[in-house]
């Protein structure tokens, strides 16, 4: 199975502004150029201010491992991965999450 299911290259559209719930998060909202995908993802501004109209890539991957390093259903964790002092996908962001995909909507019929 693929390591990254999916990447693409969003603009952010909106920046949630001063009516944000917490001090260091801000939710923007960007949309896909090649995939016509929206989203809707919440950043931590101190770290990664993001602005309208700059373009951001997004990739969700299933672990941090590159290519023949990335083995399938192997419950490695993040720090598993970097305390190997091998270049992995976090090496070549400025900005990399940790987590779950909370809420997605495909009742539009596109594909996620």
């Amino acid at each position: 199975m693929e390591n990254k299911p999916f990447e693409d290259v969003f603009e952010v559209q909106d920046v949630e502004g001063a009516e944000r719930k917490f001090d260091r998060v801000t939710r923007i909202k960007a949309s896909s150029e090649n995939m016509a995908t929206e989203v809707e993802l919440d950043v931590n501004c101190e770290i990664y201010p993001v602005k309208v109209g700059e373009k951001i890539t997004i990739l969700l991957a299933r672990s941090l491992a590159l290519g023949s390093n990335y083995v399938d259903n192997q419950k490695l964790t993040w720090r598993d991965v970097a305390s190997r002092q091998q270049e992995t996908l976090a090496d070549k962001f400025d900005y990399v999450m940790h987590g779950k995909v909370f809420k997605y909507d495909d009742s539009k019929g596109a594909k996620v």
